[in-house]
């Protein structure tokens, strides 16, 4: 061997063994590490469970109290239901009392109401009987002049009754005059029972047609209307322009009368008698005419006349029919009267009825009633509707009413019953004087719709 191999000293065994000893050394050191991590994981062992000793401690405690609380609870509502309790009893005691008093108060008042009514009755047979005494001295029959006596006090108050003026109707007029045939409104002879007419005096047509009046002329109908009312004594009031409708509130409200200035007044009584899908046929003079009224008869009658229900019907071009305010020539109008009405109620198969609007067809009623067979409602019929409410019925009832000799109290000339001023030639200031004297110039109209009403 060479001398550079043992420069160390140490031989290989040497090394060997001293590597195994630096491993034990090392192995020992971790060991003695170990166990200080395992003693030191012993200690947080119990240290935690000491903790979870503690907390257990700290739950039971915890469980005491809320039973302890859960304790105090049940006790506290013992305690509310047992004043519930007492609560109920001193209601009833107290309901029960006042219920004695009301009952015992009851007892009392009726016991003195017993003793009232008991006195009462003894009182009232004791009058009774003193009556019955006197009666027996005076009479030997009683019950037969006591029947006399009363019937002939009542027979007598219901003659005085009955025995009024008989029913009549005021009638106010256009300012305008025409020879009216007979079954015209302004005929009083198409009437069963007493007419009276007045003239307002400044109303034409034209200004009737427009709805407005003038301050003068507004004095002249109020006139009109007191005229009827207290110096004739009128049932009621109509008028002879169905144009009048426009006035029919301003007239109401002047007069407790009935007021009916328009043949439509009886629109409602005749609408509703027929269903919804059945229609009404009202015929005017102008068709055209009726339009402005559309609104008015809707507030006043409750019928809208624009519903396909009902159906308006023109005649002015019925040859003839020149309703302008001049006699009407019945025989030569009336075949185109009925001919335009059987036209209509071809086209409309459901119509149940008509009314006529205007005041000047009423002569041809009847013919419409002849040859369509259904009801004909017009200026007359609505008069007679309001008068017969007033008319003795001789059929049966008493029949002592005063009746209407046939005649009419009164020959009406147009301009009648007016005062002389009023007849002079109306004023741009004064509007309220008679403008139409006589039927030497009948009405100028504007054009061909200003006909007559």
């Amino acid at each position: 061997m060479s001398e550079g191999g043992s420069n160390s000293g140490e031989t290989p065994v040497d090394v060997v063994e001293t590597t195994k000893e630096e491993e034990v050394s090392k192995t020992e050191e971790e060991t003695v590490k170990t166990k200080e991590e395992a003693v030191k994981t012993k200690d947080e062992i119990v240290k935690t469970k000491d903790e979870i000793v503690k907390t257990e401690d700290e739950a039971a405690q915890t469980e005491e109290e809320v039973a302890k609380t859960e304790e105090e609870v049940v006790k506290t509502e013992e305690e509310a239901a047992q004043t519930e309790e007492e609560i109920v009893k001193t209601e009833e005691v107290v309901e029960g009392k006042e219920e004695e008093e009301i009952v015992k108060t009851e007892e009392v008042g009726a016991k003195e109401e017993e003793e009232e009514v008991v006195e009462e009755v003894v009182e009232k047979e004791e009058d009774a009987e003193q009556e019955e005494t006197i009666k027996e001295e005076n009479t030997t029959n009683k019950n037969e002049i006591s029947t006399d006596i009363v019937a002939s006090k009542e027979k007598e108050e219901m003659i005085d009754y009955f025995s009024a003026t008989p029913p009549s109707l005021g009638i106010l007029r256009l300012d305008h005059d025409y020879p009216p045939a007979l079954g015209d409104i302004n005929n009083a002879e198409t009437f069963t029972y007493n007419v009276y007419y007045r003239v307002v005096p400044g109303l034409t047509f034209e200004m009737c047609k427009s709805g407005k009046l003038s301050k003068d002329v507004q004095e002249k109908l109020f006139e009109a209307v007191d005229y009827l009312e207290k110096e004739k004594d009128v049932s009621g009031i109509t008028a002879d322009c169905g144009f009048m409708m426009f006035f029919q509130s301003l007239v109401r409200s002047r007069t407790k009368k009935p007021v009916f200035l328009s043949p439509l007044t009886q629109l409602p009584a005749v609408t509703s008698a027929y269903s919804e899908n059945e229609k009404i046929i009202i015929m005017t003079s102008n068709g055209k005419s009726l339009e402005p009224m559309r609104d008015l008869i809707r507030k006043e009658c409750g019928v809208d006349t624009q519903q396909e229900r009902c159906i308006i019907v023109g005649c002015e071009d019925v040859d003839g029919f020149e309703a302008v305010g001049e006699k009407v020539d019945v025989a030569k109008c009336t075949p185109g009267i009925i001919q335009k009405a059987m036209d209509i109620l071809q086209e409309h198969p459901t119509a149940r009825a008509i009314v006529l609007e205007s005041t000047e067809l009423p002569p041809f009623a009847d013919a419409l009633r002849f040859y369509t067979r259904i009801p004909v409602y017009d200026a007359i019929t609505n008069a007679n509707f309001f008068m017969t409410g007033l008319q003795d019925n001789e059929r049966f009832g008493m029949n002592n009413m005063e009746k209407w000799d046939g005649k009419q109290k009164e020959n009406y000339t147009f301009g009648q019953n007016l005062a002389e001023d009023e007849k002079e030639n109306p004023t741009e200031e004064d509007t309220g004087k008679l403008a139409n004297k006589s039927r030497v110039v009948p009405i100028e109209v504007e054009d061909e719709d200003d006909v007559w009403c």
